[in-house]
């Protein structure tokens, strides 16, 4: 009798809620900790890409000016972004020229030091 007592007393077939709590706890804290570095991981890669696509709309307007025999010149540059610059930004960020050098509205460049990483105005 004992046994029957002491079996239907002790449930083993599930998990307890403070079981369950303190794995959902678990679970939002990694969350907590994981999101935003995802989320900064997004944003560089789509900096990234925007500066790497600034870079190459640099190289077409060459080539550009190669194939067609033309000279550069400030207004010629501008009409090719304009005609040209669609999806260069993954982020949607205007592309356009300020102080000689291509930006994006997006992604502005806190390293004002780093030539390298800004793409020029080419001048052939």
């Amino acid at each position: 009798m004992y046994r029957l007592i002491k079996r239907n007393l002790t449930y083993d077939n599930g998990f307890t809620l403070v079981e369950l709590i303190i794995a959902l706890a678990i679970l939002l804290i990694i969350l907590a900790i994981s999101i935003p570095a995802y989320l900064g991981y997004v944003g560089y890669a789509k900096e990234s890409v925007c500066l790497v696509n600034r870079q190459k709309l640099i190289e077409m307007y060459q080539i550009y000016l190669i194939t067609e025999n033309l000279e550069h010149t400030d207004i010629l540059f501008e009409k090719y972004i304009q005609e040209n610059s669609q999806n260069i930004c993954p982020s949607n960020g205007s592309i356009g020229v300020i102080n000689g050098k291509i930006r994006c509205s997006m992604h502005k460049s806190g390293r004002e030091d780093d030539v390298e990483d800004e793409p020029e105005v080419p001048y052939l």
